[in-house]
Formats: C-alpha cells, sequence, structure tokens
C-alpha cells in the first residue's frame, strides 16, 4: 500500500482511506481531455474486510502476550540478576574461604603448640631410664626427684592436653616414688586442665583414686561420676566401676552395690561388672 494511504477502522468495520492525489507524468491527450490536468483527487470506500481488520479485531493478540516472549523475559531476568549479584555472590564465597582458611591455621597453629608442649615434657622425662640405673638409691631418688620437678615445670608450662600429659608423667613419678601428697597435687593440677578425650578422663581417673586413697572418699565420688556423665561410653563404665571399686575397698557394701547396679543397667556388657559383683560376695 502507498505511504500517503491512512487507514481508519470505522464502526462499520470498512477501512476509510482518506483522499489521496494522483500525480504522475500524463500524455497530452490526457492533459487536453482531463478537466483536473494530470493530477486529480480521488476517494474510496474499501466496503470489504481486510486482512488488516481482522488482525485488529483479534481480541486475544491485543490482550495476550505470547508465551515465547514471557519465557524470553524470564531468562533476561534471571541473566540480569546473576550479572547484577556475582559480586555478592563471589564476595560471599571469598568470605567462607577465607575463614575456611583462618580456621585451618589456627588448628595447624594448636596442633604445633600441643606437638611443641609434649615435646618438652617428654625431653624433661627422658633421664629416667638413666635415673633408674644407678646404682646408690639415694643417688636415684634424687634423680628421680629433679626429673620429676623438670617435668613438673614443663606441665605448668603447658596448655590443654599438653599440660594434662605433663602431670600425668609427673604423678606417676611421684607414685613410683611414694610420694603420695606431691602424686596427689600432681594429679589434681592435671584434671583441674580439663583437657578433652582420654587425657582429660586419665586425669579424673587419678585424681579420685588419689583422693580416696588418702581418705577422701566422699570427695571421689562426684569427680568419678562427673567423667561418667561426660563420657557415657566404655570410659563412662569405667569411672563408675572403679567407683564400685573403691566403695568395696572401704567396706562400703551398699554403696558398692548401687553402683553396681547403674552400671549393669546402663552398661550391661561391662567385663567389670561380674569381677565386682564376686567382689561383693552377690552372685
Amino acid at each position: 500500500m502507498p505511504s500517503d494511504h491512512l487507514l481508519v477502522q470505522n464502526t462499520d468495520h470498512k477501512v476509510l482511506q482518506r483522499p489521496f492525489r494522483i500525480c504522475a507524468q500524463a500524455p497530452p491527450w490526457l492533459n487536453s481531455h482531463s478537466p483536473g490536468g494530470p493530477c486529480r483527487t480521488e476517494s474510496r470506500l474499501a466496503d470489504t474486510p481486510t486482512p488488516l481488520n481482522e488482525a485488529l479485531e483479534d481480541d486475544e493478540l491485543l490482550g495476550d502476550e505470547p508465551e515465547s516472549d514471557v519465557l524470553f523475559r524470564a531468562r533476561m531476568g534471571a541473566i540480569n540478576f546473576a550479572l547484577g549479584y556475582w559480586k555478592m555472590g563471589v564476595g560471599a564465597l571469598g568470605g567462607v574461604l577465607l575463614v575456611s582458611l583462618v580456621y585451618g591455621l589456627w588448628t595447624s597453629h594448636i596442633q604445633s603448640t600441643q606437638r611443641g608442649y609434649q615435646a618438652a615434657v617428654a625431653a624433661a622425662f627422658e633421664p629416667v631410664q638413666e635415673a633408674f640405673q644407678e646404682p646408690d638409691e639415694a643417688a636415684r631418688t634424687a634423680s628421680l626427684t629433679a626429673i620429676a620437678k623438670d617435668v613438673e615445670a614443663a606441665a605448668a608450662a603447658a596448655e590443654g592436653p599438653g599440660a594434662a600429659y605433663g602431670w600425668i608423667r609427673a604423678a606417676q613419678m611421684w607414685e613410683e616414688l611414694d610420694d603420695d601428697a606431691a602424686a596427689l597435687a600432681a594429679w589434681k593440677a592435671g584434671h583441674a586442665v580439663k583437657a578433652p578425650g582420654i587425657v582429660g578422663w586419665t586425669c579424673g581417673i587419678g585424681y579420685a583414686t588419689a583422693l580416696a586413697e588418702s581418705g577422701d572418699l566422699a570427695g571421689a565420688a562426684p569427680v568419678l561420676r562427673q567423667l561418667a556423665a561426660t563420657h557415657p561410653g566404655s570410659e563412662g563404665a569405667e569411672a563408675m566401676a572403679q567407683l564400685a571399686s573403691l566403695y568395696i575397698d572401704a567396706k562400703q557394701d551398699a554403696e558398692a552395690r548401687s553402683v553396681l547396679q547403674e552400671i549393669q543397667t546402663k552398661w550391661p556388657d561391662n567385663l567389670r561388672a561380674a569381677e565386682l559383683s564376686v567382689r561383693l560376695g552377690a552372685g
């Protein structure tokens, strides 16, 4: 359709064409016979529906967006969101990696420090074998006493499991020297560290046993019960078995039977329960 045609839809569903002028290079005979000369004005009314009328009358096309366009807009929205927040995502990932790095470095530092503590304790304890070979008892006792004090110094300078390990070594040496007071003090210091795992459990068992041997069974009982509460596995069962054994040694059979019943209820597979039953004469 020529560019000078303007289509307007009317209420009768017809297309009105505004008047237009036809200008062309006409032959000489047309100029002489046509009143308007080479250019004339015409007006027509389109009485039949056109494809454009049908398109304009289609309410679905005029009112609804095509599905493909919706999907395209959704994809573009997702891409724009990702491009808009990629820096934030990279920053969050960097933060996680940084925390992991710091945690790894800190863990490595702790492990290295603990190895250093244990190495210091081992170095202080190393001359023990040579001291035991002293032919003179007084010289042997003096050497072992000096070593025990060196081990205590290494334990006091340490922290965590390394310190507890040092106090265990010192307490064992004092027990070897039959110095019960020094051994009890070493066990108490090791228990006060509250080291996790088997090292802390060993300090608790040693401290409770030393208390009971010093005559303070009432002070030993809560230590062992606390160990049983914090070590619900076989270590906890062993702590309660040690308490029952201490009650038997102290001739407190009623308390021993009560503890034995607890063991049989909570840890029916504990091997020491049968031994304790025999000692109590309970069957």
